[in-house]
């Protein structure tokens, strides 16, 4: 994850194909609220449930 913060101006994340987040990693922390960008991807694509 740090190499995507480091070189990506914007990302998107999918879930099950379909994209459910496309801009920043700091909008992604932000809408997520999530502190770090790992959770806020493992919050945004689902997949936080299936490692509860």
């Amino acid at each position: 994850m740090d190499e995507v913060e480091a070189l990506c101006d914007e990302i998107c994340i999918l879930r099950e194909g379909e994209a459910v987040f496309c801009g920043t990693v700091e909008l992604a922390m932000k809408r997520s609220g999530c502190a770090s960008f790992e959770d806020a991807y493992l919050a945004l694509s689902g997949e936080e449930a299936h490692w509860e």
